[in-house]
């Protein structure tokens, strides 16, 4: 066998005559091997890739021979494996390798040669020839042979090694190389088989370094896309988020190039309120959302036609705002927002919103995800909304099996083929498909409905299509709208003909039925606008299984994209594949996450609340105890905070932020296949902080026997006898406080009486007399106390704190330091209490109510107003001192000692529901008209907790408490009919009733717990589709009125999930 450096258009060929026993099969079908070995893919190894070009090493193992017969002439089809064929109307339909190469932007000129060469020469084969595929729903066309090719004595194609087609794909240059290893001869019915090929290709002119622009949200079809990925990307750096960032979002002037959108949404002024709820969920996970009316698009992009406008806006903000759109929605029926209708001269127009999405490089690639929300009113923009949102921030687990269910609906012959194909992919997943084949007998309309009723994750379909129906079933439009699967949503699949012909006005599709379906439905359908063509939707429908599960791409975007790279793959840019391009769209949300699997739950953790100005924030993201790596952390408020980021491999995600007012910073933690996360951390004036780090005590008093000392970057107390203090010096307590440290206890002496902890509240009277309460552990007792101490001096106090040691019973004042005055245990509780273990401590005072805190557990609340106690003078009305907190380690007889770290006071503020927008404190019987978030426990002993008073928003309960004190009449009343709001992370207690839902639908109660309330826990009256999800319902007065006796009542409600 010779060798020899072959350049493509060179036509020396070294030949050698090999035979071949193939093995034939029953089904007229035989693998013809060329090394011995069984049917198997051909091996493509990549030996050099560098910004001077790509070299691969090509092995075909054999072939795959079918025999054909038209018209009494034998053809063979041959296929390779996992690969397609070159696609010439007529021509001979040899097999070809097809791949994506990225390409420097810098290169010139772009040579693709053979370095190396070994094929074999095989007789008696003559090639089927390349048919025109028809529409799905047509019979098949007439035999087409090109009678010039096969007349003609030469092999065919020319060219073994080509570039097919090359163009952007986002920010990467790319080509399709196109590799033809099986060439025919008609004339001598001769194959020349290139089983084994090395191919170079050389990019021109290129110079290392260069690298191209990058915009975020591509980087999953990259990867999976392009050969020489690992090389390209030094090319095409990721991109990289700032530092700092603020949400900029100028709707005024749509040409401000400091806009940034992740996340464009397009839409009729119609529905500008409904589309709010999914843009704020998009922008809470990282996604910046920017909503644009249309109004303002033909204004400021003004264009012959009013498509025109929308494409050149879309244009305007891939190429010039600071954040580049990665995923664009338009919302409205296409008398609302424009379609496009793409003609191909040998079909007609199709409608396509496909084109909207080829931005850079004048191909027909998507260089970004595009979808659309079809509808024609407000409440189907509601519904829709409500279906996404949910489905992606707030999963249902009420049931959980039908994540891993799929059902396939099939007709007969090829389309029956592919669905076998999906099966085998989707069981090796783990999933139970049910096969709804027609051959079979099962796939029937009542089978289908049961099997959607019953909840399924994915639906997919091969067959014939309808506007309004799936032909076989047969399925339609009415079924779907007839569904009462609730929540258990699936994601359709439907490469098949017309059941995507979004844009007649006066009819809905069966795709845009879907998200309409009020009981049920799917959250998202990708099908075809007009006939679509058999092999290219059987390539399609593959292609999602491969993206999803091969490629890891879960946004519904990422995959119908993905999906139809795979069909270039196999056809190449072909006429029927550019048609095949624009006429499938998504009829839903783009940037969808798809689920693979049972949600499950993140365990989060992060700062409560941090100070206004500039700090760091850590967010650890835990899978149980597991750190979770690459899950999106974003931190969100107002106009003042944007950032998002992604955790690495200990679960960690830091961030540098600055503040410059109070309020309510929102933190949402997402990772595929793990239920979303949504806290808030409270922005507030800090009035004194110390974390010790600059290695003194700077601020600090010296009260006792001993000095303090800073060690390891923490406060150090070692005292006896009349203990330690340390002493803020200028500290302006307001009414409402807290005070908080982290304390670990080093040694204390066994069998005297230890005590470590936090002082505060001190307040004095004229002449000399001063009065506090310390809260702290008491280790030889493995007890939490709360003190209350008194002192008071004829002259020559020195100001701060004075405290004595309890030598025995009663109390004695400790020599100079208090002539009179002493200490008393106002409550104790049990607890567990180690040296070397780490405790934090925390007074959290509201008016004249102080509550101490253990590790975040309650401890004890006291009035301060109250404490008149024996033998200590009433403390009504005394002033408070300058340095009113404290440390304090007092050891009795021997020393003690404790580390301090991380002290820190800052204003409260009043108790209530914070609002998102105006920053308003909604407190017992408000009307709340804005999603709000509870910043502490609230007590209603009267009246109402808080009253909804818009729809559409949230009353995040944050973990805390309303608590009607056995008087007050509902905690959360939605007696007005709001529709769309959620009520989450709340504890409801001691209201006649806890929760109230009248006359509404669409409403979330999620991860509360209602209880010890008079008559019911949650009411429902007169309302629909409500949902009541992760909550703990008990104790309360009417525990008989549902069958899970939990305090549920219903009356007269409907489609309660």
């Amino acid at each position: 066998m010779k060798k020899k450096r072959i350049v493509i258009s060179t036509v020396l060929i070294a030949i050698v005559f090999l035979c071949f026993a193939p093995t034939v099969s029953a089904n007229n079908q035989s693998w013809v091997s060329l090394d011995g070995g069984n049917s198997t893919i051909p091996d493509i190894e990549v030996l050099k890739s560098d910004f001077t070009g790509v070299a691969l090493n090509i092995t075909v193992h054999g072939m795959e021979v079918e025999q054909k017969e038209v018209d009494n002439e034998t053809f063979q089809l041959l296929t390779i494996p996992e690969h397609g064929y070159l696609y010439r109307i007529g021509e001979p339909q040899v097999p070809a390798i097809r791949m994506f190469l990225a390409v420097p932007p810098d290169a010139e000129e772009i040579n693709v040669s053979i370095l190396d060469r070994e094929y074999s020469l095989l007789s008696d084969y003559y090639v089927y020839p390349a048919q025109e595929p028809p529409p799905e729903h047509y019979t098949a066309s007439n035999f087409t042979i090109n009678q010039t090719i096969y007349s003609t004595n030469s092999f065919y194609p020319e060219k073994v090694v080509s570039i097919s087609y090359s163009g952007w794909l986002r920010d990467y240059r790319f080509i399709q190389l196109e590799v033809c290893p099986i060439l025919f001869n008609p004339v001598t019915e001769e194959l020349r088989v290139y089983h084994h090929l090395e191919v170079e290709v050389e990019f021109i002119g290129t110079e290392e370094g260069v690298v191209g622009t990058t915009r975020p949200g591509y980087e999953d079809i990259y990867k999976s896309t392009f050969l020489n990925y690992d090389t390209a990307k030094d090319w095409y750096p990721e991109y990289v988020l700032p530092e700092t960032m603020q949400l900029n979002q100028d709707h005024e002037d749509l040409h401000n190039t400091s806009n940034r959108a992740g996340y464009l949404i397009i839409t009729n002024d119609t529905f500008y309120e409904s589309i709010q709820p999914l843009a704020t969920w998009k922008t809470k996970k990282g996604m910046e959302a920017f909503v644009a009316n249309v109004s303002a698009i033909y204004s400021q992009f003004p264009a012959d036609n009013s498509y025109e406008s929308i494409r050149e806006f879309i244009n305007y903000t891939y190429y010039n705002w600071a954040r580049a759109p990665s995923h664009v929605l338009l919302v409205g029926d296409v008398e609302y927002v424009p379609t496009y209708y793409y003609y191909d001269p040998y079909y007609d127009y199709t409608a396509t919103d496909h084109w909207y999405s080829c931005l850079a490089g004048g191909d027909y690639l998507s260089d970004v995800f595009i979808g659309r929300l079809s509808v024609k009113t407000t409440a189907e923009t509601d519904e829709a909304v409500n279906k996404v949102v949910n489905y992606e921030s707030n999963p249902y687990l009420a049931e959980t099996a039908w994540y891993k269910k799929a059902m396939l609906v099939s007709d007969t012959g090829y389309f029956e083929d592919t669905s076998n194909w999906v099966y085998d992919f989707l069981t090796d997943q783990e999933y139970t498909v049910d096969k709804l084949y027609r051959s079979l007998g099962t796939a029937t309309t009542t089978n289908i409905i049961n099997c959607l009723n019953d909840g399924r994750a994915i639906a997919n379909y091969r067959g014939h299509g309808t506007i309004e129906c799936w032909g076989t079933g047969p399925f339609c439009k009415s079924d779907i709208l007839s569904l009462t699967n609730g929540r258990k949503l699936p994601v359709v699949i439907s490469p098949t003909c017309n059941t995507g012909w979004f844009d007649d006005p006066t009819l809905d599709c069966f795709g845009e039925a879907w998200l309409k379906a009020t009981n049920g439905g799917g959250v998202g359908y990708w099908g075809s606008s007009r006939p679509s063509y058999g092999g290219y939707n059987d390539e399609l429908d593959k292609g999602v299984y491969k993206a999803i599960f091969n490629d890891n791409i879960f946004d519904f975007g990422g995959v119908a994209n993905r999906a139809k790279l795979y069909m270039l793959d196999e056809y190449g840019l072909t006429r029927k594949a550019k048609l095949e391009l624009h006429l499938f769209n998504i009829l839903g949300e783009p940037e969808l996450n798809i689920w693979t699997d049972i949600p499950q739950p993140l365990n989060v953790t992060h700062p409560s609340q941090i100070p206004v100005g500039s700090t760091q924030v850590t967010v650890t993201v835990r899978d149980g105890t597991n750190p979770v790596k690459n899950a999106t952390v974003c931190l969100w408020k107002d106009t003042e905070v944007y950032v998002y980021g992604y955790t690495n491999s200990t679960g960690k995600k830091t961030f540098d932020i600055t503040t410059s007012s109070e309020g309510i910073m929102n933190v949402t933690v997402t990772k595929h296949n793990f239920v979303p996360y949504e806290g808030t951390i409270m922005i507030t004036n800090l009035l004194y902080s110390d974390d010790f780090n600059d290695g003194d005590a700077d601020g600090w008093q010296n009260y006792g026997a001993e000095e303090m000392t800073v060690i390891d970057k923490r406060l150090y107390i070692e005292d006896r006898y009349c203990g330690g203090y340390a002493l803020a010096e200028e500290v302006d307590l307001p009414e409402g406080f807290e005070y908080q440290a982290e304390m670990e206890i080093d040694k204390y002496p066994s069998g005297d009486y230890p005590h470590y902890g936090i002082v505060f509240n001190v307040a004095e009277r004229e002449p000399n007399e001063i009065t506090g309460y310390y809260f702290g552990l008491n280790p030889d007792y493995n007890k939490a106390e709360l003190w209350w101490f008194y002192y008071a001096w004829s002259s020559g106090k020195s100001g701060g704190i004075e405290y004595v040691r309890n030598k025995q019973p009663g109390f004695e004042t400790c020599s100079s330091k208090g002539e009179s005055g002493g200490m008393q245990r106002w409550a104790s509780k049990s607890v567990t209490v180690n040296t070397g273990t780490n405790y934090t401590l925390k007074v959290v005072k509201n008016g004249l109510i102080a509550t101490c805190y253990l590790n975040g557990e309650e401890m004890f609340t006291v009035n301060i107003d109250e404490q008149t106690l024996p033998n200590f003078p009433d403390v009504t009305n005394w002033k408070y001192t300058d340095g009113t907190i404290g440390l304090m380690a007092n050891g009795g007889a021997y020393y003690a000692s404790a580390y301090f770290d991380n002290v820190l006071v800052q204003f409260s503020g009043e108790n209530g529901c914070v609002g998102h927008e105006s920053g308003y404190v909604y407190n017992c019987g408000d009307c709340v008209n804005e999603s709000c978030t509870l910043n502490g426990d609230l007590t209603c002993p009267s009246g109402y907790g808080l009253v909804v008073g818009a729809s559409g928003i949230t009353i995040n309960g944050n973990g805390y408490c309303i608590d009607g004190v056995n008087n007050g009449r509902t905690g959360i009343d939605n007696s007005d009919g709001h529709d769309n709001v959620t009520i989450r992370n709340l504890e409801v207690k001691r209201f006649c009733d806890g929760i109230l839902l009248k006359g509404c639908a669409n409403n979330t109660i999620d991860n509360c717990e209602v209880h010890h309330n008079d008559n019911d826990g949650i009411l429902l009256e007169y309302c629909e589709n409500n949902t009541i999800d992760n909550c703990e319902v008990h104790h309360n007065g009417n525990e008989s009125v549902d069958s899970s006796t939990n305090g549920i009542e219903l009356e007269h409600a409907w489609n309660k999930q």
